[in-house]
C-alpha cells in the first residue's frame, strides 16, 4: 500500500475525532448512509460507498425502503442496544452531528492510517472484525 493509495481512499483527509453515540444514533447514521448509497431515486443518492467501520457488523437489505435496510446491527459481536452510549472514533462531518462529547484528536485520517500500518504491518484484512453483509 502506498501513500498514493491512501489519498485515493481518503482524498479529503479529514481530522479524526472521538464522540459518544447512542445505539439508536449509530443505527440512524448507518441507515442514512445506506439511503445515500442505495436510494431508489438517483437524485437522492449522495455517495458511492457504505461507511468503513471496525467492530461493527451489519446485515442489510439494500433494496428495502429508507430507514428499513438494517436487519441486524452488532457492535463487538453483541446486538446494538439503542440506549447504550458507544465510544466512536471517526472522521468527517457526517458522524459528528449525531453524537455528544466530540473531542478533536489533532490527527488527520491519512496520518492515523499510516501510524496503524507502521505498527501492524503486514496487515491482514480478516482481522478488522468489520462486516456489512448485503442480503
Amino acid at each position: 500500500m502506498t501513500l498514493g493509495d491512501l489519498w485515493q481512499m481518503i482524498p479529503a483527509n479529514p481530522e479524526v475525532f472521538t464522540i459518544e453515540m447512542s445505539g439508536a444514533a449509530l443505527r440512524e447514521l448507518l441507515e442514512a448512509n445506506l439511503e445515500g448509497v442505495f436510494a431508489g431515486h438517483p437524485f437522492r443518492q449522495r455517495g458511492g460507498y457504505v461507511m468503513r467501520t471496525s467492530g461493527l457488523q451489519a446485515i442489510v437489505r439494500t433494496n428495502n425502503p429508507k430507514g428499513m435496510r438494517i436487519e441486524r446491527l452488532d457492535v463487538a459481536g453483541a446486538p446494538v442496544d439503542p440506549d447504550h452510549r458507544y465510544a466512536v472514533a471517526a472522521a468527517g462531518a457526517q458522524v459528528g452531528a449525531r453524537g455528544e462529547n466530540l473531542q478533536q484528536t489533532g490527527m488527520r485520517a491519512i496520518d492515523a492510517v499510516r501510524r496503524y500500518l507502521d505498527r501492524h504491518s503486514p496487515v491482514d484484512a480478516s482481522l478488522t472484525h468489520a462486516k456489512v453483509v448485503a442480503v
